[in-house]
């Protein structure tokens, strides 16, 4: 039981740390770039780099994942974990700040945002954060 449990949380730190990877090193870099790039022509060519190159790579990575995962409507194991969180909260990042349609291609993902903002205290948490 303890070496199951032990490989879940193998899983969980994996997982958290290819994501983290994925929007503070790739993501970061470039979007830092845009950011501080004052020709808006460089500006919209990184910005179109991002979400036609890295996006649809990573994206396609965390959907192989989920898929992995059998029927669970989460990312790793039956019950929601922190790698669950962490990307809810990377995902809505990263379409509130780049674009809205961003996982127009992933259904799966759609689905598990969805199953994430109906936790109880997540939905509570969101509601709190967007009447402010």
């Amino acid at each position: 039981m303890f070496y199951r449990s032990l490989r879940k949380w193998d899983a969980v730190y994996g997982f958290i740390y290819a994501v983290k990877f994925m929007f503070l090193v790739w993501f970061g870099l470039e979007w830092k770039k845009m950011f501080r790039e004052v020709d808006d022509a460089k500006k919209s060519e990184i910005r179109e780099t991002c979400l036609l190159v890295y996006t649809p790579f990573y994206l396609d990575r965390i959907s192989k994942i989920k898929a992995n995962n059998g029927r669970s409507k989460w990312l790793i194991g039956s019950k929601v974990t922190w790698a669950d969180i962490y990307a809810y909260a990377s995902l809505r990042n990263l379409e509130e700040r780049a674009t809205p349609q961003l996982l127009l291609n992933h259904p799966a993902l759609q689905d598990f945002q969805r199953e994430v903002s109906n936790i109880p205290k997540i939905k509570e948490f969101m509601k709190l954060r967007n009447s402010k």
